[in-house]
């Protein structure tokens, strides 16, 4: 008996054939990191919408157990990443003057609002955290990062509501007659 042996037969894949595979994956990857980094920023996004809500019915909820906040004038609180309300302005009730003397920590103004939300890390905006290393790493007492804001004019960055949260992560400004999201533009931002 003879064997037969086929000439030519092929016994791997040619340079072309992996030069296309690795093209494929290439841009199949492409998309995918693009898809992830954009999943990423939504879900950033969400949180701090999320965040905002808490905070604002933390204020409703004091608000329902001590006293109403006037919507007469211009009303402002400041917390930073551990809850405490770092500047007032406008009429604010006596209760929330941070400057008032306190007896204990349970009274401390600062954390009034906090005190109802109970958890600290609804005033870390997810973004300041992504920035700088995560939750862990950032320093609670510095910065300021959500401005509670009672007006009795619209304001464009609540859009136009009268009350509500603002994020001064992403949009870097305390100026509530603008919506800026983290590239600059008001198609990321979030009030």
């Amino acid at each position: 008996m003879t064997r037969h042996i086929r000439i030519g037969a092929r016994r791997g894949f040619t340079l072309i054939e992996i030069l296309v595979v690795i093209v494929i994956i290439g841009v199949l990857a492409t998309m995918g990191v693009s898809k992830y980094t954009e999943f990423t920023t939504d879900s950033r996004r969400s949180t701090c919408i999320s965040n905002q809500t808490s905070v604002d019915k933390g204020v409703g909820v004091w608000e329902s157990q001590k006293v109403a906040i006037t919507k007469a004038s211009k009303v402002t609180m400041k917390f930073n990443g551990g809850g405490d309300i770092t500047a007032t302005s406008g009429t604010i009730p006596s209760q929330l003057n941070t400057n008032a003397p306190t007896t204990t920590a349970k009274d401390n103004n600062n954390r009034a609002i906090a005190a109802y939300i109970r958890d600290d890390n609804v005033f870390m905006c997810p973004e300041h955290a992504s920035q700088n290393g995560g939750i862990g790493a950032v320093s609670r007492s510095g910065t300021d990062l959500y401005m509670w804001v009672s007006d009795v004019n619209s304001a464009v960055a609540l859009n136009n509501n009268r009350r509500g949260v603002v994020c001064l992560q992403w949009g870097g400004t305390e100026s509530l007659t603008t919506k800026v999201g983290p590239d600059g533009t008001d198609k990321t931002s979030h009030h």
